[in-house]
């Protein structure tokens, strides 16, 4: 399924967003009440000297039913702590949640986010 980048801020805005948009064939476009779920992934590396700020969030659209987001950190360039969030907001975003810190596997850190609420971001933050 061809996945189409729509739009993109930049180079002076500090984020990262696309607007994606995706045809299950030429003339079909993908609806969030067709009977078979629809994945999307993508990847975005960044190699830089600069530090980045500390937190990754996503904004799930309408009729989305999973969320899942993965981040990895190379050496000298680690997190002291990381933790995943589910919430209103991104200033409480960069708050630590109880319970919520993680541990990488594998050089990675992952979380699958299910039951997700229409406007809420989801994502990991850290600290240096």
């Amino acid at each position: 399924m061809p996945i189409e980048v729509v739009e993109v801020r930049g180079p002076d805005d500090p984020r990262l967003d696309a607007l994606l948009e995706g045809r299950r064939a030429v003339d079909a476009w993908l609806d969030p009440g067709d009977p078979e779920p629809h994945t999307c992934s993508y990847t975005v590396d960044v190699n830089s000297s600069m530090r980045a700020r500390p937190v990754l969030l996503g904004h799930p659209g309408p009729g989305t039913k999973q969320f899942s987001l993965q981040a990895g950190f190379t050496a000298p360039s680690t997190p002291r702590r990381i933790w995943w969030f589910a919430t209103e907001d991104e200033l409480s975003a960069t708050m630590p949640g109880d319970g919520h810190e993680m541990e990488p596997a594998a050089g990675r850190y992952r979380r699958e986010f299910d039951a997700l609420v229409p406007g809420w971001c989801y994502g990991f933050a850290w600290q240096w």
